[in-house]
C-alpha cells in the first residue's frame, strides 16, 4: 500500500514542480485494532501550499482531480466518488479503492486559514493479523 500511494505522490510532485513536499504523517506500519485478531493500518500523507489562487475552488478541484490521476496510473487503485463542499471552508475530496490492498484513499483538498492544505489517506479494511 504504501509504496504505491508514496509513487502517486512522487509522480504528483514531479509533473507540478512542487515545493514544500509532503510530509508523512502515519506511515502505515502500526496495526490498528478492529477486535476479534483484525487490525487496519492508516497511510497519511499531507502538504500546506500558500499563495495567489491556492484557495480558489477551479485550482483545488484541479489539484485533486490530478493526484487522483496519479493514483488511478498505479492501476492499483480505481477512481470513486467526488464531493465538493463550498460552504464554510472551501473542501473538495475524490474516493478511491485498491482491491489489491484492501483499501480506501481519500484525497481531500481544502482551504485552510489562506493555505491550500491536500491530504491524501488510505485506510486497509480489517484484516486478519495472524
Amino acid at each position: 500500500m504504501q509504496a504505491d500511494l508514496q509513487a502517486a505522490v512522487k509522480g504528483y510532485m514531479a509533473q507540478n514542480e512542487l515545493t514544500p513536499p509532503f510530509t508523512v504523517t502515519s506511515d502505515g506500519s502500526k496495526d490498528i485494532s478492529c477486535g476479534k485478531g483484525k487490525a487496519r493500518r492508516v497511510y497519511t500523507t499531507m502538504q500546506r501550499r500558500t499563495g495567489k489562487g491556492v484557495t480558489d475552488p477551479g485550482f483545488m478541484l484541479g489539484e485533486v482531480e490530478s493526484l487522483a490521476g496519479f493514483l488511478d496510473q498505479s492501476k492499483v487503485y480505481v477512481p470513486g466518488s467526488r464531493t465538493e463542499k463550498d460552504q464554510g471552508p472551501v473542501t473538495v475530496s475524490e474516493k478511491a479503492t485498491s482491491s489489491r490492498h484492501h483499501a480506501r484513499a481519500l484525497i481531500t483538498g481544502k482551504a485552510d486559514s489562506g493555505a491550500f492544505v491536500l491530504v491524501l489517506e488510505s485506510t486497509t479494511d480489517c484484516l486478519r493479523t495472524s
